[in-house]
């Protein structure tokens, strides 16, 4: 039996994904499988840079396939390295000073000369945001139902909201309804300790970890269609 584990907003709790991490690893055995980071990895939590660094390495088990995708404070990060001047406020206000003290930065640094390494940078431009298979769309925020995946705008992939699960009057809302594939739809960024939420047409694995020091990992059947098997938790 073939199976992907999917893995949301660890938000720079580099302990806890490696517990997810082990705990998929344990279900799946000699056989491996797929594992998909479905982003918002660094932020809030104190090691992000250590999870890259992870990401970066890969598996260190055979018969495994890692796909990382790019969240939205992934996104936020990239920008704010960009252009500090126009950015860094919205990031720090973002958890980013989190992340920059993972780095080595401490209060009152300037952020020029860069001490994130430029290997992190390059791999973070180059990460997907999203990423299909028979049955399912993988994504960080959501795809609107009745767009083609890769028809949908790069950043509502990484920002929409669907109405009901958090309240953000400013957002970007899609109506909650089955996708236009007919494809389960797997997701994180709407974060409640309450989740994993568990719909027919999709599920929301951000179960708040940097908050609950919960981590859910949805465990996915390749050969069926629909929601998880199976839910993992890695607990701090």
């Amino acid at each position: 039996m073939s199976l992907t584990y999917a893995i949301a907003d660890a938000h720079g709790n580099f302990d806890l994904l490696c517990k997810a991490i082990s705990l998929a690893e344990a279900h799946a055995g000699t056989e491996g499988g797929t594992l998909i980071i479905l982003g918002d990895f660094v932020d809030r939590g104190p090691q992000s840079a250590s999870i890259i660094d992870l990401l970066i390495a890969g598996p260190s088990l055979p018969n495994w396939r890692w796909i990382v995708l790019q969240g939205n404070h992934e996104a936020i990060m990239l920008a704010a390295l960009a252009n500090p001047t126009a950015h860094l406020r919205w990031w720090i206000g973002n958890g980013g000073g989190e992340t920059l003290k993972s780095y080595g930065y401490v209060d009152g640094d300037r952020i020029l000369p860069l001490k994130v390494p430029a290997a992190h940078l390059a791999w973070l431009h180059s990460l997907p945001v999203w990423h299909e298979d028979a049955h399912r769309i993988y994504v960080h925020a959501g795809v609107p139902f009745d767009q083609p995946v890769a028809a949908a705008r790069r950043d509502t992939l990484q920002w929409m909201l669907y109405p009901g699960d958090v309240d953000h009057g400013d957002a970007e809302f899609h109506p909650d309804e089955c996708h236009c594939s007919g494809k389960h739809i797997v997701h994180g960024h709407h974060q409640s300790e309450l989740h994993p939420l568990l719909k027919p047409h999709r599920t929301n694995l951000d179960s708040f970890a940097w908050m609950s020091g919960r981590l859910a990992v949805g465990v996915f059947d390749d050969a069926r269609p629909g929601g998880p098997a199976e839910i993992l938790e890695a607990v701090r």
